[in-house]
């Protein structure tokens, strides 16, 4: 009891020793205020800080997704242009031992789509031409983001059973007026269609060959090619995708 006596005697004496003085009735002021002021000041301030942190943390996050957007770019671009650059080499190789004169790799996209049925339009671009005379003009862009549905070769269950199809140029008139309508360019004598599927077999494409000299399109390099073209794409984009 003494000691607290002794220790409250200190403190007394203290106060009274420096209660007149300026200073120290401005510290006691400044205490009081910041007493008074802490509980409404620091969620203010805490919230402040918090705010002021906030827009760089936003902006290194978008920073990071704009970084990992641009590396994956690049990796799909080359991944792409390696794929396409040996399947045109490929298809080039292909022109004489399928006996073409053209061959055609068509690749499927999807579209716009019904505003009522939410189905979508099924569209293709003619991706890759190739022909035994490097000089022949070749009009693909008439293939060009096209509508599937407006050819009925690329609707039919024939070809969706990956059979190989083949057509002499009257045959294919009637099986298909509008495509050979659209390739009547070639003065084609015979055609070979085939479709391209990925590792778990949903069609990516289809293969055209077309003969301008001759009805014998030899259907087994045509399917070779099929194959090759199918390992060249699975590897190179539709897997890494």
């Amino acid at each position: 009891m003494k000691t607290t006596e002794t220790a409250s005697n200190i403190i007394t004496n203290a106060f009274n020793k420096w209660a007149d003085k300026k200073w120290f009735q401005a510290l006691v002021v400044i205490v009081v205020i910041y007493l008074l002021a802490a509980p409404i000041l620091g969620p203010i301030l805490s919230g402040m800080i918090q705010q002021d942190s906030m827009p760089t943390t936003i902006t290194q996050t978008l920073d990071e997704r704009d970084k990992n957007a641009r590396e994956q770019h690049k990796l799909n671009f080359e991944s792409s242009r390696q794929a396409y650059a040996l399947a045109k080499h490929k298809m080039q190789d292909y022109i004489i031992p399928t006996q073409s004169e053209y061959i055609f790799l068509i690749e499927y996209h999807n579209g716009s789509e019904n505003v009522i049925t939410g189905i979508q339009f099924c569209r293709f671009d003619m991706t890759i031409e190739v022909s035994a005379d490097k000089n022949a003009y070749i009009p693909v862009e008439k293939f060009r983001d096209d509508i599937v549905a407006r050819y009925d070769l690329l609707l039919s269950e024939e070809l969706a059973k990956n059979k190989i199809l083949y057509y002499t140029s009257k045959e294919f008139e009637v099986v298909d007026k509008y495509l050979a309508y659209q390739l009547t360019y070639v003065n084609a004598k015979s055609y070979a269609m085939v479709n391209l599927k990925d590792k778990t077999g949903k069609i990516f494409g289809s293969l055209l060959c077309i003969s301008t000299d001759n009805e014998n399109i030899d259907l087994l390099m045509v399917r070779e090619l099929g194959i090759e073209l199918e390992d060249i794409f699975n590897t190179n984009i539709y897997v890494e995708k």
